[in-house]
């Protein structure tokens, strides 16, 4: 079981994960529950569910294939969140909505000798229907949104390992939908999740991409149960807007650079720490430039 508690200038969310070994050896079912009180997003998933609310949820994850330097997996999965949408991105003019997500996830990892690989594709198809999940709920929450949408997520990152314990770790995510997506739905590219030096979903819109570089120094703590690290790191996030109104911008972008700290104690607690600077960001606000964020996850 884990869980995780994220804190984001003023919001922020806790998340709980429970895993079950599955009949089939190397298959896992996995229930998981959360709560948003702002719009934080998970960094540690393909891509982060996001947005104010409630989220409920079950994923069966079937073992593809396995060797010394390679996992591949297939996921199906099943979910309701009920988003909480107060019409204060873009000016939306609100209205709780509830979606009900299934998925089909595939995803791999590779190791080679001095890294590790890791990359996942996602399709989403939400079904309509129920409490606050018909269209006209849909369209009181974002004239022309779609109820019964699609969406396609990628995620990938490269890690490797550099001259005297150095490392440096590249990530890309992205999400890409021809809809018209509620808020809660929309790809988010601020906040520690994605862009850091920016709260939480700054820019949200219906597609976007998110890419993070890092540089870890070598490790700081002499005691071998813990992992200290520090590191730099520069990030950029791109939204791009369907089908906008008048007056709109179609699409938006923002970047930063900031250092960061990364504490862990064996497998059980991680802690990370990370202060933004914003380098571009024409479309937010002075006061949500430069911020701190703060993660700590659990697992037993």
């Amino acid at each position: 079981m884990s869980a995780a508690v994220g804190l984001d200038n003023g919001g922020g969310g806790v998340r709980l994960d429970y895993r079950l070994p599955a009949a089939t050896p190397g298959d896992t079912l996995d229930l998981y529950g959360g709560y948003n009180q702002s719009d934080y997003a998970w960094k540690e998933r393909a891509w982060p569910e996001g947005g104010k609310g409630a989220l409920l949820g079950a994923r069966y994850s079937q073992l593809l294939g396995k060797s010394a330097g390679h996992e591949s997996r297939l996921s199906y999965g099943a979910g309701v969140k009920a988003f909480r949408v107060d019409g204060a991105q873009d000016g939306e003019p609100g209205g709780d909505v509830t979606v009900h997500p299934l998925t089909v996830n595939y995803s791999g990892n590779w190791l080679f000798a001095r890294g590790e690989a890791s990359g996942s594709v996602t399709v989403l198809r939400n079904v309509s229907g129920g409490p606050r999940g018909g269209q006209d709920d849909f369209s009181r929450a974002r004239p022309g949104a779609d109820a019964d949408y699609s969406i396609v997520r990628l995620a990938a990152s490269l890690t490797r390992q550099l001259p005297r314990d150095f490392q440096v770790r590249a990530a890309l995510n992205g999400q890409y939908t021809r809809d018209v997506l509620v808020p809660g739905e929309q790809v988010g590219v601020g906040g520690g999740a994605q862009v850091r030096g920016f709260s939480a979903r700054d820019l949200a819109n219906d597609s976007g991409l998110a890419a993070n570089v890092e540089l870890y120094s070598p490790q700081l703590c002499g005691d071998a149960r813990w992992h200290c690290r520090a590191l730099v790191f520069y990030d950029k996030g791109l939204v791009k807007r369907n089908r906008e109104q008048g007056g709109e911008l179609r699409t938006k972008a923002i970047g930063s650079v900031g250092v960061g700290l990364r504490f862990g104690v064996s497998r059980d607690v991680d802690v990370q720490v990370d202060y933004g600077h914003v380098l571009r960001s024409s479309q937010v606000p002075l006061q949500d430039k430069n911020r701190l964020h703060i993660r700590v996850g659990l697992s037993w």
